[in-house]
């Protein structure tokens, strides 16, 4: 079980503007952590040839993003948007995702928005309250 200082809902606003600016583009980053708390969100450039639809990081961004983290800041997982449904994992998220065991946070523009984290592992996930 995750043991967060800092809560992701307090980044959920940013998100949501993230999501919505890009749509109907999926947009995709990081999710930062350092000392036990979620300290903030790195948006990456999505770069996937549907990126309606699915959602690919630039490597070049990930990489200087990956590169300019603080001493003890490191990666808790990552984030996208689903512009046309809801937050839950799609068959897709799960198939990318199976070989990793990571936190996933999906923001889901459907009727109202909404910002949920998911534990994927083996082809599974499950909400993750943080």
């Amino acid at each position: 079980m995750l043991s967060l200082r800092v809560k992701l809902s307090d980044l959920d606003k940013e998100l949501i503007e993230q999501a919505i600016a890009a749509s109907p583009k999926e947009c995709c980053g990081l999710i930062i952590t350092k000392d036990s708390g979620i300290t903030r969100s790195i948006p990456i450039r999505n770069v996937a040839g549907e990126p309606r639809l699915h959602f690919v990081m630039d490597t070049t961004e990930l990489r200087d993003a990956l590169s300019g983290l603080a001493e003890n800041e490191s990666v808790l997982g990552t984030y996208h948007s689903h512009p046309t449904t809801d937050a839950i994992p799609s068959p897709a998220d799960i198939y990318v995702d199976q070989a990793q065991s990571r936190l996933q946070v999906i923001i889901g523009l459907a009727g109202r928005p909404t910002v949920k984290a998911f534990h994927t592992e083996g082809g599974r996930y499950t909400e993750v309250a943080i």
